[in-house]
């Protein structure tokens, strides 16, 4: 599978309905069974993505962050724990 880096949030918004995306990193919460895990985005609306496993909210501006095989959240889950998502957006 080829990796696609996300340069912007609105790149990351754009994603499609079937796209894999693959959580490489986790800081900020102790459940690194989750780590390596493929999600499949199964819906998109305005607020986030609905994935085979959960959701995934979009960030603001301040909580997105682009890196070479995908894109970083920052805040990434509904905690009041500081949590950061890391992504690998597989295609």
């Amino acid at each position: 599978m080829e990796n696609i880096k996300i340069h912007t949030l609105v790149e990351l918004k754009r994603l499609e309905i079937g796209t894999k995306l693959k959580l490489v990193g986790l800081k900020g919460i102790n459940n690194y069974k989750s780590e390596g895990l493929i999600n499949e985005i199964v819906d998109v609306d305005k607020l986030g993505f609905k994935l085979s496993y959960g959701a995934l909210t979009f960030p603001d501006k301040k909580g997105f962050e682009s890196w070479d095989k995908g894109f970083i959240i920052k805040k990434g889950m509904n905690t009041s724990i500081p949590t950061i998502l890391k992504f690998e957006v597989l295609k």
